[in-house]
């Protein structure tokens, strides 16, 4: 039978209770489970489990495509892990199995801004870098002409949504706006 215990009860054993040191928990640099390793072996034992049996190509793309990105979208709303360590991580991972397919290859492409806004220092090496990585995987990539399409659309849609849509008026929006009619 459960008893009910009195606040006051509970907050004096509480008080009781000796301090936890925080500092003994070290830091992101020197604890593997605060830099987020814990949660990539899980990740990665649970895309292997949940997809080892499926036959289908598509089937299994799919179901790792979610589980991905929907990792990826719980970390993008934990502003103190090492966000980029985490998902730099999922994207190696799906290019390994999936390095084909048009999603994983933007993925890929816009991994460095993924978490840099319009008023990030930054952001412009990190745009530079970004589009020196989509020139130079359409230049030498072996895909075929539809995936290099499919790339291309969603590769400028999500500068368009990203950065375009939301600057504001004046000389950043005319260059973002001529950069993406060079790289149509």
């Amino acid at each position: 039978m459960l008893t009910f215990v009195p606040d006051e009860e509970m907050n004096d054993e509480m008080n009781q209770l000796p301090e936890m040191n925080v500092n003994m928990l070290g830091s992101i640099e020197t604890n593997p489970v605060l830099r987020g390793d814990l949660v990539l072996t899980i990740y990665d034992i649970c895309v292997s489990q949940l997809t080892s049996k499926i036959t289908n190509d598509q089937e299994r793309f799919e179901k790792f495509w979610l589980l991905s990105y929907e990792i990826i979208q719980i970390i993008d709303k934990f502003d103190a892990l090492d966000r980029g360590y985490l998902c730099d991580h999922i994207v190696k991972r799906l290019v390994e199995e999936f390095g084909d397919n048009a999603k994983v290859i933007v993925l890929q492409l816009t991994l460095n801004l993924r978490y840099l806004s319009l008023e990030s220092e930054d952001f412009i090496t990190g745009l530079q870098t970004s589009i020196k990585l989509y020139q130079s995987w359409m230049a030498k990539s072996n895909a075929d002409a539809a995936v290099k399409e499919e790339v291309q659309k969603a590769y400028i849609t999500f500068l368009k949504d990203h950065y375009l849509n939301v600057a504001p008026d004046g000389e950043l929006k005319n260059l973002m706006s001529l950069l993406i009619k060079k790289l149509k």
